[in-house]
């Protein structure tokens, strides 16, 4: 009787700890694919403003000077530099450890910046001056 005991008990901790070691693995392949989700809207999120920036900066510079235009943008997680200068607007972003950077170059100048880079949404214009396309905060 005690024999039958001690096999039940043993049966118990190893079957306990197969499923342990089964939901280890599972949650290990659910954090992951969830890491991996995050990381793809990051730069879905990345592309689409420097998509936005440019398209419409393109706009400004086809009227010609005194062409102004107001757009809300929302400026992604995990930026780590923004940058608006020369004929390109890139945007660079930090995740898992390391940088990725989205950009689009431009057959005109452009120039401006943002006060910080914290994410979230804001409302810039964008203007045709004499030396090239202007970016800034909307005042």
């Amino acid at each position: 009787m005690y024999h039958s005991r001690a096999q039940a008990a043993t049966e118990f901790m190893i079957i306990l700890a197969i499923i342990t070691i089964i939901f280890i693995i599972i949650v290990g392949i659910t954090q992951q694919t969830q890491r991996s989700v995050e990381s793809q809207n990051t730069r879905e999120q990345a592309r689409e403003f420097v998509s936005q920036l440019s398209h419409n900066a393109r706009l400004v510079y086809t009227q010609g000077v005194g062409a102004k235009t107001r757009i809300t943008v929302t400026l992604p997680a995990h930026v780590a530099a923004l940058t608006m200068s020369n004929q390109s607007i890139a945007l660079t972003y930090a995740y898992g450890g390391s940088n990725t950077s989205v950009y689009e170059t431009l057959p005109f100048s452009v120039n401006g910046s943002l006060p910080n880079l914290f994410s979230g949404t804001f409302v810039l214009d964008i203007e045709m001056k004499e030396n090239g396309v202007q970016i800034q905060v909307a005042s």
